[in-house]
């Protein structure tokens, strides 16, 4: 490769590098979907009932044993922060699903055993069908 021709590479990767740098993110922003709590559940002890409302334009993934049995986490709050408090899932049967815009689907979740604050839940939404990138959105808090 002649000097001339280095030059060239090297100014063709830097303005690519500076063409995909420049670019918007892909991922959807915060707040494009809401988990609501709908009240106590009759079903879970010390559970509740929530609706996940996907306001986007975009469509997300997520891992659950059914559409309306989705994978979550859960946190605790505390004096000094949210805390998270362990769920547990084993994972077996586990299918990734399909939300698309405009769209809701409700869930019940278990709360906290032991005796608690207040509490929320949280879904990680997957950006595209085959990829890792991900968000997790959480509900409002659930009052004990």
């Amino acid at each position: 490769m002649n000097s001339r021709s280095f030059k060239v590479f090297h100014f063709c990767a830097l303005a690519l590098f500076l063409i995909t740098a420049c670019q918007e993110p892909t991922g959807p922003s915060k707040g494009s979907i809401e988990i609501a709590c709908l009240g106590p559940t009759t079903v879970l002890e010390s559970g509740a009932k929530f609706k996940a409302i996907n306001n986007s334009e975009e469509v997300f993934w997520y891992y659950g044993y059914e559409d309306t049995l989705p994978i979550y986490t859960r946190e605790i709050e505390s004096d000094t922060g949210w805390v998270e408090d362990m769920v547990g899932w084993c994972g077996v049967g586990l299918t990734k699903y399909e939300f698309e815009p405009q769209r809701y689907f409700e869930f019940e979740a278990h709360g906290p055993i032991e005796e608690h604050g207040a509490w929320r839940v949280g879904i990680w939404f997957y950006f595209d069908e085959d990829s890792q990138d991900h968000e997790i959105f959480w509900s409002e808090k659930v009052l004990p």
